[in-house]
């Protein structure tokens, strides 16, 4: 029988995230964090009814949200 690895309940239990914790972790409203989750544009998982959040998967899909600056982009700004 192969035995299965158990994961620190610990560390398993930091790393998924409340929708309360990412709202305040983005600056909004929790209003704005659950239309994310309505319009499926941030990374969610549902547990037993709960929308909870990775918080790996999290802070990439943040920092895939980052917009370069214009200098950048190679654009000069207008003056």
């Amino acid at each position: 029988m192969k035995e299965v690895p158990r994961m620190s309940t610990h560390s398993t239990l930091k790393s998924f995230l409340t929708v309360e914790e990412v709202a305040a972790l983005l600056n909004v409203a929790e209003k704005t964090v659950r239309k994310y989750v309505y319009e499926r544009t941030i990374p969610y998982y549902k547990i037993g009814g709960h929308v909870r959040f990775n918080e790996q998967k999290l802070l990439d899909w943040i920092a895939e949200k980052e917009m370069p600056a214009y200098a950048q982009r190679g654009r000069k700004r207008k003056k």
